[in-house]
């Protein structure tokens, strides 16, 4: 029981933890030197890794490990929103782009939960990965429509989709460096004699 459990509990502390990093170093750092709709999307949006590592190892359940920190996070971010208001259907979209993109890809006969590659295949991640940006961007953009000037919408749209995709890019891509790291010293170890 317990270890179909733990993964549940380190994508949910991955995703939470990555999203204060987010809010609270990178956002702030963003609207310093970036531009004026950074409070709502960011050029580098690391969270959008875990969703979609996790639901490709977790398969469409990773939906109820990301949903609670997506919850506490929209919470802490906006206290003053009330329960019925619109923009609280924001962590669902969040949580759920990344398995309605794999579900999509499943729907046409592409299986690339890992569950059925048995190899994980970063480019088909990272495709996977854009095309939740996609659906993640325009939710995002639709529920937070009135919050912003309509002058702004496509560029709140456009900073979701490289947020997204330069977040899970530069993820991915220090995940591919640290594993190739750690097999050369595991090949390594194994060609050093030991006396």
């Amino acid at each position: 029981m317990t270890t179909k459990i733990t993964p549940f509990i380190i994508a949910f502390g991955c995703y939470l933890a990555l999203h204060f990093l987010q809010f609270f170093v990178i956002f702030p750092l963003e609207a310093k030197y970036g531009s004026n709709v950074t409070w709502l999307a960011s050029l580098f949006f690391f969270p959008h890794l875990v969703r979609v590592l996790a639901v490709w190892m977790l398969g469409p359940l990773a939906f109820f490990a990301l949903l609670p920190a997506d919850i506490i996070i929209h919470l802490i971010l906006h206290p003053d929103r009330q329960l019925t208001d619109l923009q609280m259907l924001v962590p669902f979209v969040s949580s759920g782009c990344a398995v309605i993109a794999f579900e999509l890809f499943k729907l046409v006969g592409i299986n690339f939960y890992m569950t059925a590659t048995n190899t994980s295949n970063w480019r088909s991640l990272f495709l996977i990965g854009a095309i939740a940006s996609v659906i993640n961007s325009v939710g995002l953009s639709v529920l937070y429509q009135g919050l912003i000037i309509p002058e702004e919408s496509l560029l709140l749209l456009g900073n979701y989709m490289v947020g997204d995709v330069l977040g899970l890019f530069f993820g991915l891509l220090v995940l591919m460096v640290l594993m190739r790291l750690l097999r050369l010293n595991a090949a390594r170890k194994q060609k050093t004699p030991t006396f």
